[in-house]
């Protein structure tokens, strides 16, 4: 790679998702939006004093660059988990899909180590729920030794009395996401992450009462109840009522692969590879040859795997089942705790 393909690469990774990388160049460099794209693009060398400027404005080292380009390293842009300002968090989702909402070539691949988090976007329960566990478990500090009992009803009162827009905007990015074609991987154990948080707050008295946690947990059936029509029918789903014509969701049942977090998106004839953690937070990088790679391995586990959406009603079952077991033991340890 170019140094100067590599600059630009580093400075988009600095931007946040909806804040155009030409627009911020020619207004650094005073210079017009045709001429941002030549250099860009590579087709015009820039100068000196222009590499400089850039570096000096997004905070880059040019020696870094010419370093990293020999060592192949990558760079990642990072989005954290904003307590703080949960807005700011669910505006980013939006905005990574809606960026590629306007191509008719447009793909996500999956591979799901934990059940993916827009789906708790289809339940308000389910989203207070994991906005409570990451920003009073996850992220909470050492100053704060009193932990806010779960209750919905409170919980959710003081998420729309920060900002009333949270709810138009869940159901933004579900909306985004329904539409976008995908494929995923699941295994045995997608959702023991979401069940060990279920099980961590009832142990640690985390719920105000046993019917919160009872609720929370009726919530995940209802949503497993959801994926399992939506790999019948081959199609995502806006609510649980919904039927849908749409041919746009893959589900692939991965028996004895160890899965990750990992979402690789394509358009046009781009590609974009997320690493989520257990965090809340997002890894993402556009480099060319780290997506490939993440290509290689998502196509790898595919081969590995049983196809399980409208065909495989054999291993669907399995799967389903399985799941649907681990729900009913929790459901027992909580009833009879």
């Amino acid at each position: 790679m170019q140094p100067q393909i590599r600059l630009f690469d580093l400075i988009k990774n600095t931007l946040k998702p909806e804040v155009s990388l030409v627009d911020e160049v020619a207004q650094v460099l005073s210079m017009s939006t045709d001429s941002v794209y030549r250099r860009i693009r590579g087709e015009t060398a820039l100068t000196f004093d222009e590499a400089h400027a850039l570096a000096q404005h997004f905070g880059i080292s040019l020696d870094e660059i010419v370093e990293a380009i020999r060592l192949q390293t990558l760079n990642f842009h990072f989005q954290k988990f904003d307590r703080s300002d949960f807005m700011a968090y669910l505006s980013f989702i939006y905005n990574e899909f809606k960026s590629m909402s306007n191509f008719e070539e447009r793909k996500m691949i999956l591979t799901a180590k934990d059940i993916p988090s827009f789906y708790f976007f289809l339940f308000p329960e389910l989203l207070v729920f994991k906005a409570y566990f990451y920003a009073r478990i996850l992220w909470a500090s050492e100053e704060e030794t009193e932990v806010l009992s779960f209750d919905y009803t409170t919980i959710y009162r003081m998420l729309r009395a920060m900002n009333q827009e949270l709810q138009k905007m869940g159901q933004k990015i579900l909306e985004a996401y329904v539409h976008l074609p995908s494929i995923e991987i699941w295994n045995n154990n997608t959702l023991d992450g979401h069940l060990h948080h279920i099980k961590y707050s009832w142990d640690s008295g985390f719920f105000k009462n046993k019917e919160n946690a009872l609720m929370v947990l009726g919530k995940t059936e209802e949503l497993v109840a959801h994926l399992k029509k939506q790999a019948i029918l081959g199609g995502k789903l806006m609510s649980t009522q919904e039927s849908t014509n749409r041919n746009n969701f893959e589900l692939y049942y991965s028996e004895g692969m160890q899965l990750e977090n990992t979402i690789l998106i394509s358009w046009s004839d781009k590609q974009k590879t997320y690493m989520i953690y257990n965090t809340g937070d997002y890894l993402m990088t556009t480099n060319e040859p780290f997506c490939k790679r993440v290509e290689s391995y998502i196509h790898n586990m595919i081969k590995r795997s049983s196809l399980i959406s409208k065909i495989g009603e054999k291993e669907r079952n399995r799967l389903f089942r399985n799941i649907q077991e681990k729900l009913q033991r929790l459901r027992q340890y909580i009833e009879f705790s």
